[in-house]
């Protein structure tokens, strides 16, 4: 969090991914007074993270909606942000991948 030029409250965050730890991290974030976004291919999951009052995204369409977050937190253990995506984002976006492998994040990441 500290390569973050800005603080966490009011920051923009995206976290891909609804499942156990997609949900702790959007909560601990939005805590946190984070304007928070997750993403989803459910719509389940989806409407429930809509009616805790979180922003949501479906996963397969963020291309074009990327460049709008100051931080990126993927929990889901597939590749999802390609070199596609990864472009999309803002400069001074940090990404967090906290999925097991092969992770979501593209080869540039490391």
């Amino acid at each position: 969090m500290e390569e973050l030029p800005i603080t966490i409250h009011g920051a923009r965050v995206l976290v891909i991914g609804y499942g156990r730890v997609g949900r702790m991290t959007a909560q601990r974030f939005q805590a946190l007074g984070a304007k928070v976004s997750v993403s989803a291919r459910k719509y389940a999951d989806l409407a429930w993270a809509e009616s805790l009052g979180l922003g949501v995204e479906q996963t397969g369409r963020l291309l074009g909606w990327l460049c709008g977050y100051d931080l990126v937190i993927n929990t889901v253990p597939a590749r999802v942000l390609g070199e596609a995506e990864l472009g999309d984002l803002k400069p001074g976006c940090l990404v967090i991948d906290l999925a097991s492998k092969p992770g979501g994040a593209g080869e540039s990441l490391g």
